[in-house]
């Protein structure tokens, strides 16, 4: 079920993220509670599964960010994002096509931060404390990219020959598009894509 819209949350179970820098990378659910997430600061990067059934994100209750840099890359049919009482702002991304390869994250031509993930995705959610109302936010895709990697996630990073997916204006505290701007109809406070589950093209 989608956040908050009716599954079954355990409140006595939760996940927090604090600090650090965690990856993950799963074949079925990938930051996954059958309550609550709270993710206040650090890195979390999820490589979810390439098939559908399981997701990147997976939760019962909310996704409340308030800080820290999220990035989840995995199916369209489960997608998640963080919840929109979240105060963090929060990007997520329906692709036309599955890719694979970098990613990298910039704002107002600023790179915030790339990653290099070993799976294949065509969702993408992103969140970070530079994201805020009415920033303009590129995707770029490939390239190379210079910088001082921590497990293939490169914070500050300079990208040369990349491709640029797409560039979107944050309209509220969660974002969901397709890749070429169209609003993602979605229910549920996680944000997952609803009304047959396939977003627009």
């Amino acid at each position: 079920m989608p956040g908050g819209m009716g599954g079954s949350v355990d409140s006595s179970v939760y996940l927090v993220i604090s600090g650090g820098t965690t990856i993950i990378k799963a074949d079925g659910d990938g930051a996954d509670s059958n309550g609550n997430v709270t993710m206040t600061d650090g890195v979390l990067i999820v490589e979810g599964p390439t098939n559908g059934g399981n997701g990147a994100l997976d939760y019962d209750g909310t996704w409340e960010q308030s800080g820290g840099t999220l990035l989840a890359l995995g199916t369209q049919d489960m997608a998640m994002t963080p919840s929109e009482s979240s105060s963090q702002y929060s990007l997520g991304l329906f692709l036309h096509n599955t890719e694979s390869g970098s990613v990298t994250i910039q704002k107002d031509d600023t790179t915030l931060f790339s990653y290099t993930p070993s799976k294949s995705y065509n969702h993408i959610a992103v969140s970070s404390p530079e994201l805020s109302d009415n920033a303009s936010i590129s995707i770029l895709l490939g390239g190379t990219i210079e910088g001082d990697a921590v497990n293939n996630y490169v914070a500050n990073s300079t990208v040369s020959n990349a491709e640029t997916l797409g560039t979107y204006t944050l309209t509220s505290s969660v974002t969901s598009l397709s890749q070429d701007g169209e609003v993602a109809q979605t229910m549920g406070m996680g944000g997952r894509f609803g009304g047959g589950g396939e977003p627009p093209r």
